[in-house]
């Protein structure tokens, strides 16, 4: 047994059920415009997204990219340009 500990338990939350490997690759559609991060290799997103958000927000919820916590951060581009975008190329 691994040496772990418990630190805190809110029995008033719901049980998280657990769906098998992959089970929501199998809902998503070809043409669902909302994909999964944790079912991609990375996670890219832009700053013009997050200004976009904080503008939308009370000063006191204000974002950063640190609440994201993207692999790729893109600046220059609208904001969530990204959501349409079929590829990208990686260059030196």
């Amino acid at each position: 047994m691994p040496d772990v500990r418990l630190v805190r338990y809110f029995p008033s939350l719901p049980p998280k059920k657990y769906l098998g490997k992959n089970s929501l690759v199998g809902q998503m559609k070809k043409d669902h415009p909302i994909g999964l991060q944790s079912d991609t290799a990375i996670h890219l997103v832009s700053q013009a997204s997050i200004d976009d958000l904080n503008s939308r927000l009370d000063e006191d919820n204000k974002v950063s990219v640190l609440n994201f916590r993207p692999n790729i951060l893109v600046e220059e581009c609208g904001a969530f340009d990204e959501d349409s975008w079929k590829y990208m190329k990686f260059e030196n």
